[in-house]
C-alpha cells in the first residue's frame, strides 16, 4: 500500500471539521507520491526558504493534513511559464513534462486559493 497525496483549497476553519476522506467539491489536485519532503524541496526552489517545515494541522487515523505557508501559495501562483520549466527541471519528482503539468495544476490551485482568500493544503493518506 502506497502513500496517496493531494493538494486542496479550503479555509483553515473548514479543515478543522471537514471529512478528511471525502474532500467533496473542494478544488483539489491528486499528487501521488508528493510527501512533505517533496513540498519542502519545492519551497526551497521557489522561495529560497530552506528551514521551513510543514507542520500537521490535523491528523485522523492514517490521514494527515498540512497547511502550506502563505509564501508557498504565492510563489507557485506567480510562476511564469519560463520559470515553471526551470522549477520542473530542478524539482526532481519525475520527468520534466509530468512535473511541468503538475506545476501547472498546482499554480492554478494556488491562484484560486489567493482569489478566494483560502489556504492551500496537502493531504497525505497512508
Amino acid at each position: 500500500m502506497g502513500i496517496l497525496t493531494d493538494f486542496f483549497v479550503a479555509r483553515a476553519d473548514e479543515v478543522a471539521t471537514m471529512d478528511l476522506v471525502d474532500l467533496g467539491e473542494r478544488p483539489c489536485l491528486l499528487a501521488k507520491g508528493i510527501d512533505p519532503d517533496a513540498v519542502a524541496q519545492l519551497d526551497f526552489i521557489v522561495t529560497g526558504e530552506s528551514d521551513r517545515e510543514l507542520s500537521p494541522l490535523r491528523e485522523e487515523d492514517s490521514t494527515v493534513v498540512f497547511r502550506l505557508a502563505d509564501e508557498l501559495v504565492v510563489a507557485p501562483a506567480e510562476l511564469d511559464d519560463e520559470r515553471r520549466g526551470e522549477v520542473a527541471d530542478e524539482w526532481e519528482i519525475g520527468d520534466v513534462d509530468e512535473t511541468s503539468e503538475l506545476l501547472d495544476e498546482l499554480r492554478s490551485l494556488a491562484r484560486r486559493a489567493r482569489v478566494e482568500g483560502s489556504g492551500l493544503f496537502l493531504r497525505v493518506c497512508v
